[in-house]
């Protein structure tokens, strides 16, 4: 039987987040669901997929992705993992990174993602 992908998020070094798919029928807490979970996909309305691929690619630099023995991930196996979770396919994130930087010589456009995520939390940081 082919074993689930497991990858584990590393927050400071403190906080680890484990990221596998459910098992058919199995709820976080490893109860049967009351109803089948929805699939998540990116709202395409707030985030491209371009944009998504600067945010993941940028925490696989950081060496946030680690597997459940310590060791760090692959960032392909990272990339195909949150493509599978998100119905999307990012098996060619470099070459889409690739062909956004051709497009776009500024660096405004690949880093508005950042900045507005940084707006986020600024306005968030404030209001506590």
């Amino acid at each position: 039987m082919k074993e689930k992908p497991t990858i584990v998020l590393t927050v400071q070094g403190d906080v680890n987040l484990v990221l596998k798919p459910l098992e058919t029928g199995e709820t976080s807490a490893g109860h049967a669901p009351q109803q089948p979970a929805p699939d998540i996909c990116l709202n395409a309305k707030r985030i491209s997929k371009i944009d998504f691929i600067r945010l993941l690619y940028s925490l696989c630099k950081n060496d946030s992705f680690v597997d459940s023995y310590g060791q760090r991930v692959p960032d392909n196996k990272v990339f195909h993992f949150f493509g599978q979770l998100l119905h999307l396919n990012l098996d060619n994130y470099l070459g889409d990174m690739n062909s956004a930087l051709q497009k776009g010589k500024t660096d405004t456009k690949h880093l508005k993602i950042f900045k507005t995520l940084m707006e986020i939390m600024k306005d968030r940081y404030n209001r506590s």
